[in-house]
């Protein structure tokens, strides 16, 4: 959010908020007048030259040299997305408006932050809290009906645009953020989904379908094992472990240091390993 970013060391709210994290004292030094969250969003993102105003290829090599210079990985990319992230309190509390089947009233605790490699998303209907919320027919009434502020004057870069991305999944499951379908800011979307149970052929059939467990995800997807294999070469090639992905326990975060390893590894895992599940259920729109 553009608001935290461009909180000064000096202002009450930067200790008040946490978003002094690891390396912003490190750093301050070589970046000048930035804030610690312009320097870090200069130095972490390949557009940063373009988002930062005082950004430019010095400057961003300064701040890389000196998170580059420690032996500790200072720079850590899930708290740095976590403190100056968007958060489902300020998206919510404009309008106040969060129906499930017509008459639960829900609100932001109702949604549950999830960190993806691409930031954080928020997920209704988790099943985290042990319990599941069912609706047995389809249509807007008869689901979740929500009014969201997509602060688009907070953002500093979409893919391609601003909005929301939504993702319908079952729970327990490894969701591809690539799924899905966008909403633009200042519209009304209404969408009706359906649930479809998909059971293939195991080996020896042509399929060779599999049902295995995966680490750190409840039910296998053809997904969550491309995304497994990603982590196991990286963890293999460069000792530590992906922000935002199924992760092995006590591995280290992937920092500045490892840029050039992590993504070496990424382009040359072999995912012929990878085959389709067996059973799945899938959601539609």
């Amino acid at each position: 959010m553009k608001s935290k970013i461009d909180v000064a060391d000096e202002d009450e709210n930067f200790e008040k908020m946490g978003l002094n994290i690891s390396g912003c004292s490190e750093i301050r030094d070589v970046r000048g007048n930035l804030t610690c969250g312009q320097a870090m969003l200069c130095a972490y993102r390949p557009y940063g030259i373009a988002l930062v105003k005082g950004c430019n290829k010095t400057v961003r090599q300064n701040i890389i040299d000196v998170l580059n210079r420690s032996s500790e990985r200072l720079f850590n990319e899930e708290e740095f997305l976590t403190k100056y992230g968007h958060d489902m309190a300020s998206i919510t509390m404009s309008f106040g408006y969060c129906f499930f089947v017509d008459h639960i009233v829900c609100s932001d605790e109702d949604f549950v932050p999830e960190l993806t490699e691409d930031g954080m998303c928020f997920t209704f209907n988790s099943g985290h809290n042990g319990s599941v919320l069912r609706s047995l027919l389809e249509g807007p009434d008869l689901g979740l009906s929500i009014l969201l502020d997509i602060q688009t004057n907070e953002s500093t870069l979409g893919q391609f645009s601003s909005g929301l991305k939504v993702i319908v999944h079952d729970q327990k499951t490894f969701v591809n953020r690539h799924d899905g379908f966008n909403i633009f800011p200042g519209t009304h979307a209404t969408v009706a989904v359906k649930l479809r149970k998909h059971i293939r052929l195991p080996a020896p059939f042509k399929s060779k379908c599999r049902q295995e467990k995966l680490p750190g995800i409840d039910t296998y997807t053809k997904d969550g094992c491309i995304y497994q294999c990603i982590v196991n070469m990286t963890l293999t090639q460069c000792g530590c472990r992906r922000p935002g992905l199924p992760d092995p326990k006590g591995a280290p975060l992937c920092s500045v240091q490892e840029k050039e390893c992590v993504d070496y590894s990424r382009k040359h895992v072999n995912l012929s390993a990878c085959s389709l599940q067996q059973r799945m259920l899938r959601t539609g729109v």
